[in-house]
């Protein structure tokens, strides 16, 4: 007798989606389109965004209440109307945003029994120990659902919470690309910088850096891409002015996609000496990895889990210009180094962050979540 074929499980996913472009709503926009998590799963998407670009991510305004009403209304409609088996939220972990995905997981936690939070941000646990309320909230939270967190260096922030915890390191689309010689078609470095300009995530020592190589004699090209934030091109240009680099460095703006891409096929080294307080596991070390740059970057969050420190990249504290400066000069001057760390690299994406690898662990830890 021929068995009936099983219904695949209902998931609803309320999720940051693009735009804004940042790495959590990339992610989440590469699980939506996902071909093994979709033939796998039932999936409905929910997009819990309300901020417009990324400086209106904090920013309380009436017209985000009424918005902000809006979704909740929906995901009680989706709720009501469709008997999910699990719900997979993305949590903010500071501020207004943290209060608002609370609430998003709260009502999809009265209707769903199997959730999933997963953090593309560090400092959960900070804002839990600011009141007691946020601590009751995290702790319900958590252990109300599956963890997953994007680098095993995450963890031990969640060591006395009582929830199943998975890691799954984010993916990129693509497969590494061959690069032949030791430098992108020119006689000197390209160094890039790849992030929105804002103060945390390094912009500003990357500056430093380009312009204590310009002190020492050293030649190279400098490229900085990404959308104004907490600077504004303007400031940045007057700065790159002042520091007498306009012939070193190219202030370019924000580039997606295939643009993107085109900078990245360019370029030697990834430059990205972040503070970022709430940095986990940024894309930009994986896209580096893909097209056969050498990043350099800090060790917060996640990085020295991306970056194994003088094998594939260097992992330096984002205010020691002199060191970021010694190992981009060191490496220019080894070309056998430099091409073993770009070859290592490659080979780490494609073993590693590539996107298939990605969804398949992602699909591991539903299936998982929903036997639990």
């Amino acid at each position: 007798m021929i068995q009936p074929m099983k219904k695949p499980r209902k998931i609803l996913f309320l999720t940051q989606l693009p735009p804004p472009i940042h790495g959590a709503s990339k992610i989440n926009e590469y699980i939506k389109t996902s071909i093994p998590i979709n033939e796998k799963f039932d999936t409905v998407h929910i997009n819990v965004i309300t901020a417009k670009d990324l400086n209106d991510v904090q920013k309380f305004s009436w017209s985000k209440v009424a918005v902000i009403a809006k979704l909740y209304l929906k995901i009680i409609k989706s709720c009501l109307s469709t008997r999910f088996d699990l719900v997979f939220v993305t949590l903010s972990t500071d501020g207004i945003a943290f209060y608002k995905s609370a609430l998003v997981w709260i009502i999809a936690a009265a209707f769903i029994r199997n959730r999933v939070i997963m953090l593309h941000e560090k400092g959960l646990e900070m804002t839990a120990q600011k009141n007691g309320f946020n601590r009751f909230i995290t702790r319900w939270m958590i252990n109300g659902s599956n963890l997953i967190v994007t680098s095993k260096l995450l963890l031990a922030e969640f060591d006395s919470y009582t929830a199943k915890k998975y890691v799954v390191c984010s993916g990129t689309p693509g497969t590494s690309t061959v690069r032949n010689g030791s430098f992108t078609g020119k006689n000197v470095p390209e160094l890039l910088y790849l992030s929105n300009l804002i103060v945390e995530k390094g912009i500003l020592f990357f500056v430093d850096i380009c312009a204590e190589l310009t002190r020492r004699g050293f030649a190279y090209h400098a490229n900085i891409i990404g959308k104004e934030s907490d600077i504004s091109m303007a400031e940045l240009q007057a700065l790159i002015h002042e520091r007498n680099l306009n012939r070193q460095v190219t202030l370019v703006g924000a580039k997606y996609n295939e643009e993107k891409d085109a900078y990245l096929r360019n370029s030697d080294f990834l430059i990205f000496p972040t503070f970022y307080k709430r940095e986990t596991t940024p894309l930009v070390i994986q896209e580096a990895f893909k097209f056969g740059l050498i990043p350099l970057s800090s060790p917060e969050g996640g990085i020295p889990d991306l970056i194994e420190d003088g094998v594939d990249g260097f992992v330096i504290d984002p205010e020691d210009v002199a060191q970021y400066c010694d190992k981009i000069m060191w490496l220019s001057a080894h070309h056998e180094r430099l091409n073993a760390f770009r070859k290592a690299g490659q080979a780490k994406f494609d073993n590693r962050f590539s996107l298939p690898v990605f969804e398949k662990n992602m699909v591991s830890v539903l299936d998982s979540a929903l036997n639990y």
